[in-house]
């Protein structure tokens, strides 16, 4: 995941640092923008270099539209995470990933939920999550998972709260393994 771009700010080498948008896909715009702050407080508390994309683009209705891309990249964003809601509710269930996924990301979720979860796929709520790496010309997609809620939650803001732990979470899991497929020096500790 994005995660891996980011190096400590007082960093003492030379890395590279690549600046990512946060964009969550919703209609609801008080909904998009909390969720993406909620998202880039925890990256930046983690040594990211992050940006909510509602501070430079109110409208993403069209999320294929190139001038999204070209904005975000005149502002000197080099990568862009989009969180797309799945299936959200009581009922909710992680199986409800397996069209949104490659079948090889789907049977390592499965693969998950059989071995520490005896198999219950029932969740609150189910984000996919996929970055992005953004260039002048276009915008290539360089990872996709999945995230969920196990427990319910009193309020949406909590809810909230704990899907951009798990982003978090999952995004410097990966760091390491990110920045090697990226071609990126390891970050020294």
């Amino acid at each position: 995941m994005l995660s891996v771009l980011g190096a400590p700010a007082n960093a003492k080498q030379s890395e590279t640092l690549l600046k990512i948008a946060i964009v969550a896909l919703s209609d609801n715009y008080e909904i998009r923008q909390d969720l993406e702050n909620r998202i880039v407080n925890k990256l930046l508390a983690n040594h990211y270099d992050a940006i909510a994309s509602h501070i430079l683009i109110k409208d993403i209705s069209n999320i294929r539209d190139p001038k999204l891309r070209h904005k975000l990249y005149a502002n000197g964003i080099h990568g862009a995470l989009l969180l797309r809601s799945i299936d959200v509710g009581e009922k909710a269930s992680i199986i409800s990933s397996e069209e949104y996924v490659s079948p090889r990301a789907y049977s390592s979720i499965q693969e998950f939920v059989s071995d520490e979860r005896g198999g219950d796929f029932d969740s609150r709520a189910v984000v996919q999550v996929s970055a992005f790496m953004l260039s002048e010309h276009r915008a290539t997609s360089f990872w996709s998972g999945v995230v969920w809620l196990d427990a319910p939650v009193e309020t949406r803001h909590e809810g909230f709260e704990k899907l951009a732990e798990l982003v978090v979470f999952n995004l410097n899991a990966a760091r390491g393994y990110m920045r090697q497929r990226m071609g990126l020096a390891p970050i020294i500790k």
